[in-house]
C-alpha cells in the first residue's frame, strides 16, 4: 500500500488528503474516487485543477505525469464552487496604446486567457484595450499577440469590449459603478453586475 498525501482546495477550504494507493503512481480517477468519498463531490461534478491543467478529462493519466507528487496543492471545482464562480467578475484594462507599449495590451490578452481557462465566463469578463497591436505595421505575427519571446497567441478570443477612442477614464468608472445607461451604444455595454 502506498499513500500519496495532498492538499485540496475546494471553494475556500483548503482539505489535507491522505490518498491510499495500490502503486506508488496513482491516476486520476483513483484520486476521483477518493475526492467523492472524502468531499462528498460526484466524480462527474469534479473539475480537477492542477498549475492550469484540467486533470478530469484524462481519467486514466498518472497523477505524477502532470507533476502532482506528496504535498501539491490541487483546486477542485465542484458544482457548488462554479456557481460561486459565476458571481466573480474581471475587469481588464490597458490603458495605454501604441508598439511601444506592447507590453500593456499583451498582459491583458494574457489575463484574459488565465481567467477564461479556469472556468470564469466571458459575460463576466470586460476588456479595455485600445487594440491597435494584432494588425500593426509592426506585428511581424499579423493577428496574433504574444506575452513572452516564443510565446503562444493570447490574443486569440478576448472579447473586445472596449476599444479605441472608448478607453477612457470615463468609461472604466461607468463599467466599475455597473451604469449601463452611461455605456449605451458604447462598445459591448457591459458593465459591472451586483
Amino acid at each position: 500500500m502506498h499513500f500519496l498525501k495532498l492538499q485540496v482546495q475546494c471553494g475556500g477550504d483548503i482539505n489535507e488528503l491522505i490518498l491510499p494507493t495500490k502503486s506508488s503512481d496513482p491516476s486520476v480517477e483513483e484520486l476521483q474516487q477518493y475526492i467523492e468519498q472524502q468531499l462528498n463531490i460526484p466524480i462527474h461534478k469534479q473539475h480537477i485543477i492542477f498549475k492550469g491543467q484540467n486533470l478530469h478529462r484524462k481519467p486514466d493519466e498518472k497523477l505524477r505525469q502532470y507533476g502532482i507528487t506528496n504535498s501539491s496543492l490541487i483546486r477542485v471545482v465542484g458544482c457548488k464552487q462554479r456557481c460561486t464562480w459565476a458571481a466573480n467578475w474581471a475587469v481588464l484594462v490597458a490603458g495605454s496604446n501604441g508598439w511601444y507599449n506592447y507590453r500593456h495590451q499583451a498582459d491583458v490578452c494574457h489575463a484574459y486567457q488565465i481567467l477564461h481557462k479556469n472556468g470564469i465566463p466571458d459575460s463576466n469578463i470586460i476588456v479595455m484595450m485600445y487594440d491597435d497591436l494584432a494588425k500593426n505595421v509592426e506585428n511581424p505575427t499579423k493577428g496574433i499577440i504574444i506575452n513572452h519571446p516564443n510565446g503562444t497567441d493570447v490574443y486569440h478570443g478576448v472579447p473586445h469590449d472596449y476599444t479605441h477612442l472608448e478607453v477612457t477614464p470615463k468609461n472604466f468608472m461607468h463599467v466599475l459603478l455597473g451604469e449601463k445607461a452611461a455605456l449605451q451604444g458604447v462598445g459591448s455595454g457591459k458593465v459591472l453586475q451586483r
